[in-house]
């Protein structure tokens, strides 16, 4: 199998979400031993805006290169939401004490429902129609935009009214993106 070098990018992206999480995790247990490292944290930091960069950068690559792949196709979903999800569940609680922001529990059961629904929804359209086509949609990329955002405030220590409406903002785009692909899977039922 070829793999292209917008695919050797996504490999990155994943090889980078463990990296994450640990640095993450270091981070949060030196919080809790109270003798904070932030080296950690700028290290998370910036391993989660490199794979968000890479993201992009793949994603460009396979497009002017011509080199859409559906190994890439496959790959680079798990890239995007191993890392969001991981981050997710990691900055939810208040896990690092009350000095530092962290995500409401309730949007982060927002936002892995919302995925856990789009999964199970497109297995029944394969098991129903025999295949599904899903197609990136604008709301689902402002979803996804404005959680990167939420996650990044988060990492950055921003609290208060910057992180309650940013939250508030990828919590709407995600309710609405989740509803925009149920229509759309039932379309593709309706039409078996």
């Amino acid at each position: 199998m070829f793999i292209t070098f917008a695919n050797k990018i996504t490999f990155i992206r994943i090889f980078n979400v463990p990296v994450f999480i640990l640095l993450l995790l270091y981070f949060k247990n030196s919080v809790k031993l109270d003798s904070p490292n932030e080296l950690f944290r700028y290290l998370a930091i910036a391993v989660f805006l490199v794979t968000i960069s890479l993201d992009a950068l793949d994603g460009y690559l396979a497009r002017i290169r011509n080199e859409i792949t559906k190994l890439g196709s496959i790959l680079d979903p798990i890239a995007d939401k191993s890392l969001l999800v991981s981050a997710f569940i990691l900055l939810s609680g208040n896990s690092f004490g009350t000095a530092h922001p962290h995500l409401p529990v309730w949007f982060v059961l927002l936002v892995i429902s919302r995925d856990i629904l789009l999964i199970a929804g497109a297995l029944i359209i394969k098991l129903f129609a025999g295949s599904i086509h899903v197609q990136a949609r604008i709301l689902g990329k402002a979803a996804t935009f404005f959680q990167t955002a939420v996650i990044t405030i988060v990492l950055f220590k921003a609290n208060g009214i910057i992180l309650t409406t940013s939250v508030i903002i990828a919590a709407v785009f995600t309710l609405a993106s989740g509803v925009q692909y149920i229509i759309e899977g039932y379309r593709q039922i309706d039409k078996v």
